[in-house]
């Protein structure tokens, strides 16, 4: 199993990144690699949400809550993961500091096809994992500054008018 992990610092406040991280199925609105995603089922947070998403490269992926710390942070298990990788479990967890809150991300994951696989993972699946991990970090910290600042949301790259 493979552990992998970030943070990234966020100027703004707790309440308005917690906002953002415990809409669980409103998550491709601040991660870039993200088509889409929508809920599954009644439960919208908490142990027991269901999320179904469109990557960028147009693959599905599912996850489902396992555990909820309302305010300070939840795990997820990916359901339906592309292959080669299996057994993924995800964790954000956010922490205040002294002016801004601190988001951090853990991934564990498996990958099929034993020692073949682990090579696959060396060479490629890992470098790509942490790459998303780093661009919804990214991609919260754009969003979460944006909305703190009440500026309206602009594409990365975009010029504000």
């Amino acid at each position: 199993m493979r552990t992998l992990e970030d943070r990234i610092q966020i100027n703004a406040p707790h309440a308005v990144v917690w906002g953002l991280l415990s809409d669980f199925s409103g998550v491709a609105t601040w991660a870039p690699y993200l088509r889409s995603s929508s809920p599954v089922g009644d439960v919208e947070s908490g142990v027991g949400a269901y999320r179904v998403m469109r990557h960028f490269w147009g693959f599905r992926l599912e996850e489902s809550v396992v555990e909820w710390d309302d305010g300070s942070g939840f795990e997820f298990d990916v359901v339906r993961v592309p292959f080669p990788i299996k057994a993924v479990r995800e964790t954000w967890r956010i922490e205040d500091a002294e002016d801004h809150v601190v988001v951090a991300t853990r991934v564990e994951y498996d990958t099929h096809l034993g020692p073949v696989g682990a090579a696959i993972d060396a060479a490629i699946v890992s470098l790509l994992v942490r790459r998303e991990m780093r661009e919804g970090l990214k991609g919260l910290k754009r969003y979460a500054e944006t909305v703190a600042t009440g500026l309206p949301e602009v594409a990365e790259g975009e010029a504000i008018a």
